[in-house]
């Protein structure tokens, strides 16, 4: 009788989640064999035989998407892993979003305009401003317009999306 190393397809699993400055990982996984499933992290394939998980995980940290390929080791040959039937999952981080508040300001005719003061909120991000190290460097339209000088009178001051600056990945969309 000639009994052969059996197959094994491990799937590794797939995480979303907003930018937060901090690495986004996956180890979960799921094995199969023969159309069985077999369970999943540090699944027991038979008889106790233990598949792990080889070397570091993959992690992302800025927006964008990130196959996730775990690398494994089967303990001895009677399995082994079929790469073509593996399916890898995906890490993706998508853009926090962010709400600017933009103070009041006034000036004299002639004078320069002036930047107003701003607060940062990130949503879900407790107190203000942005994650670690991250930073922005706003543009403001005066009237809906880039302007250097205004007539006498009330005038709208919103951010200027498009030439808003983020440091440290540009991992966040601007909402007003």
């Amino acid at each position: 009788i000639k009994i052969t190393a059996r197959p094994l397809k491990v799937d590794t699993g797939s995480d979303t989640r907003a930018y937060n400055g901090e690495y986004l990982s996956c180890k979960s996984f799921t094995v199969t064999y023969a159309g069985d499933k077999v369970g999943q992290t540090n699944a027991f394939i038979n008889d106790g035989e233990d598949l792990s998980i080889v070397g570091s995980l993959p992690k992302i940290i800025n927006v964008g998407k990130k196959e996730n390929a775990i690398g494994f080791a089967v303990p001895n040959g009677n399995y082994y892993l079929d790469e073509t039937k593996t399916q890898n999952g995906v890490l993706e981080i998508t853009p926090a979003e962010i709400t600017v508040t933009l103070s009041d300001v006034s000036c004299d005719y002639g004078d320069k305009l002036p930047a107003p003061a701003y607060t940062l909120q990130v949503s879900g991000k407790y107190g203000a401003g942005l994650f670690g190290g991250d930073t922005f460097t706003p543009a403001f339209l005066y009237d809906g317009a880039q302007s250097t000088r205004l007539n006498i009178g009330t005038h709208g001051i919103t951010l200027d999306k498009a030439n808003c600056a983020f440091g440290y990945g540009n991992s966040e969309t601007v909402t007003e």
